[in-house]
């Protein structure tokens, strides 16, 4: 039997469809990092947001400029392949 492999697609905007701030566009790029890693498509949406809020508490202290970097490391991460018969 043949295997493909398939990269999921992951929500980039899974919180937020038009971010109005920093904090928005934290928590969309958290939660497809969060995704990605775990490969999950559904995640708890109640329990990523929470974990999101904890994780913001620290990023905020920080320049925006290290704000943006993290987002952008969140959005880089490239999302594990799955196989599929």
């Amino acid at each position: 039997m043949q295997s493909f492999l398939k990269a999921p697609n992951f929500d980039k905007k899974f919180f937020f469809k038009q971010p109005q701030n920093k904090y928005q566009e934290f928590c969309n790029a958290y939660a497809y990092y969060k995704q990605a890693t775990l490969c999950d498509l559904k995640p708890n949406r109640e329990k990523l947001l929470q974990e999101c809020a904890v994780v913001w508490k620290d990023i905020k202290k920080h320049d925006s400029d290290f704000i943006e970097n993290k987002i952008q490391e969140y959005h880089d991460i490239i999302p594990s392949t799955v196989r599929s018969h």
